[in-house]
């Protein structure tokens, strides 16, 4: 905090009262008021998201036991086109989503604070 030093005549209570200042009085008699801080509002000063995405796939190989597909697995089982596994049609695939995130805020905020002193 910056101090900003400002002369003002008048009541040393009635100056101390306005503010909120809690008196003190030092062993030589003099006194000295310290007031609340007042807060400013808060100010957000920055924004950070974190978002994920993840799939657990996995595949049931003959997960209807069919035999009618005997003679398609015997035919297309280990097949592979490119990327991609030719699967029968009792084959089935489970993929599991999950999705995550996040927002974090940075935020500050001011305030000032008065003294009183009486000379």
């Amino acid at each position: 905090m910056q101090p900003n030093d400002v002369m003002m005549e008048g009541s040393f209570e009635g100056v101390a009262e306005a503010l909120r200042a809690e008196i003190t009085t030092a062993a030589d008699g003099s006194r000295m008021g310290v007031s609340p801080v007042q807060w400013n509002s808060w100010e957000t000063v920055g924004v950070s998201m974190d978002l994920g995405l993840s799939n657990n796939q996995q595949t049931f190989q003959n997960a209807s036991r069919n035999r009618n597909n005997r003679a398609v697995q015997g035919l297309l089982s280990g097949i592979n086109v490119g990327n991609q596994q030719i699967l029968d049609p009792s084959d089935s695939v489970v993929n599991n989503i999950t999705a995550t995130g996040g927002v974090s805020l940075q935020q500050q905020r001011t305030g000032s604070q008065r003294t009183v002193i009486e000379k």
